[in-house]
């Protein structure tokens, strides 16, 4: 029998491991696709597109001209649209091997919150039998997740370090699906440890209250309510199809078409509808745009949108700009100093 050395054993597991991560991180796409109703181009909701779109061609009117835009060669075989497509296939190869364990686990930071939370002394108030109890972790949990994925988009156009990530989602020149997972990692981390921390305490609380067996109501393991918003067409919010629900509507939840506003390069439209579905944190914190019309818009960074024409420059230029950013600050202390 053949005894390999440790240390070379060691590497061959770390090998393997790595390589079964690799294989997984391949068939990701495939997977999300077709069983995942957490991402925006889930089977589900890209079938709603095509019905959205007829009933918008045949109201007629100006939107109704946009619905070309989503057919048109550009929208796909841009190099805008080749750049959002290899950054979806990387990044999720990252995920599954060099970032493995780097994402926040929802439900490790729901249990340490329900045993925190039991070993108060927290009574069971709530049944986890009750629909009562489902359907106000189903609410909850929606609001905590909008809320926190509205936060990070704050402060992502608020906070110059986090702004210089945020750039590659805004630097996309033309909106497809592929656009809505246009994110440099380090961004996609830091939104994890955000949203999955107000995400994990939220179902911690109602666990605590109602027991380990309570769930939210889901579909293909997604909150019914963001199932909702998505099958009124959550893949529009990246195309370039118009698709507007009127001012009275969008005062309080966010279209698609608000959406666009926001990847707008005119001066008018920077740092608005920050939110992902509610309207109602962009009303709080002053940034909510309604639209009134279409609008023509030109999507990207203006001329900064030519520094991000490369797959590498979209990993490697927000480091160095933040580095960058770093370098100048110990210099601007020492010049008050």
């Amino acid at each position: 029998m053949v005894r390999w050395p440790k240390g070379l054993l060691d590497m061959f597991e770390l090998t393997q491991e790595f390589l079964q991560r690799l294989q997984t991180g391949v068939i990701a796409p495939v997977y999300l696709f077709l069983a995942n109703a957490d991402v925006r181009f889930y089977w589900a909701y890209l079938a709603a597109v095509p019905v959205i779109l007829l009933i918008m061609k045949l109201r007629g009117g100006a939107a109704a001209e946009t619905v070309a835009k989503v057919f048109a060669k550009e929208t796909w075989l841009s190099d805008s649209a080749r750049i959002d497509v290899w950054l979806f296939v990387l990044n999720l190869l990252l995920q599954f091997t060099l970032l493995a364990g780097m994402f926040l686990n929802v439900a490790a930071v729901a249990s340490a919150t329900a045993l925190l939370l039991k070993g108060a002394g927290l009574p069971h108030l709530l049944s986890y039998f009750g629909w009562g109890a489902m359907a106000g972790l189903t609410v909850a949990a929606f609001i905590a997740a909008d809320f926190g994925k509205f936060i990070v988009h704050y402060w992502a156009h608020r906070i110059p370090a986090l702004w210089e990530f945020h750039k590659v989602h805004h630097a996309a020149e033309v909106l497809n699906p592929f656009t809505a997972e246009r994110f440099h990692p380090v961004e996609q981390i830091f939104d994890s440890l955000v949203i999955g921390l107000l995400l994990g305490v939220t179902n911690g609380v109602f666990i605590a209250l109602a027991g380990p067996g309570l769930d939210p109501f889901q579909i293909a393991g997604a909150n019914v309510l963001w199932v909702v918003a998505n099958i009124a067409g959550g893949p529009l919010r990246h195309m370039p199809a118009w698709f507007s629900y009127g001012p009275k509507v969008e005062a309080w939840i966010l279209s698609p078409a608000q959406h666009q506003i926001h990847h707008s390069e005119d001066e008018r439209h920077f740092d608005k509808n920050l939110g992902s579905t509610l309207a109602l944190w962009d009303r709080l914190f002053g940034t909510l745009y309604v639209t009134r019309g279409v609008e023509n818009i030109r999507y990207g960074l203006g001329a900064e949108s030519a520094e991000f024409r490369t797959v590498a420059a979209n990993y490697w230029r927000p480091i160095a700009a933040v580095a960058t950013l770093l370098a100048r600050r110990p210099a601007a202390n020492r010049a008050t100093a």
